[in-house]
């Protein structure tokens, strides 16, 4: 299998837009995280991985 295969059927299974997040998206969770706004935020996994978690 070639990469872009490989590529192509990895893509076929995300859900929400068929890409891989953005190092920025990324970045907007670790910042959330950080930040005083997730004070309450506890016990929990954040996936940002455009919904395949929820549709597996």
């Amino acid at each position: 299998m070639t990469h872009e295969e490989a590529m192509a059927m990895l893509a076929g299974t995300y859900a929400m837009d068929k890409r891989y997040a953005k190092p920025e998206e990324v970045a907007n969770a670790v910042l959330y995280l950080a930040s005083e706004v997730s004070a309450h935020t506890a016990g929990m996994g954040m996936h940002v991985d455009s919904k395949v978690s929820a549709a597996s």
